[in-house]
């Protein structure tokens, strides 16, 4: 079995000027390509057991009033992704 290796880092950020706070999951990995970002949200199964918790994921966040994006530099020398959930305080 392959074993990834890497390094994951989380950051909490509260932003004070919109009241949000920010939890961020970034990788240092090979990034996902733009092709495979757009579908990342589909609930249509597409290969990759992460990425098929992500819809409901999104329905969660969405349901405390947040939002979730997802920023990859797949084509740039230090590729990652970045995971970034938005949710509302108070």
């Amino acid at each position: 079995m392959l074993m990834p290796s890497g390094s994951i880092y989380v950051r909490v950020i509260y932003n004070e000027v919109n009241g949000q706070v920010v939890i961020e999951v970034q990788d240092d990995g090979p990034g996902i390509p733009a092709e495979k970002l757009r579908a990342l949200f589909d609930k249509t199964p597409h290969g990759g057991r992460i990425a098929q918790g992500l819809p409901l994921i999104r329905e969660i966040v969405a349901a405390h009033g947040g939002s979730l994006e997802v920023d990859s530099q797949a084509d740039s020398f230090m590729g990652g992704a970045i995971m970034r959930i938005m949710l509302p305080v108070g």
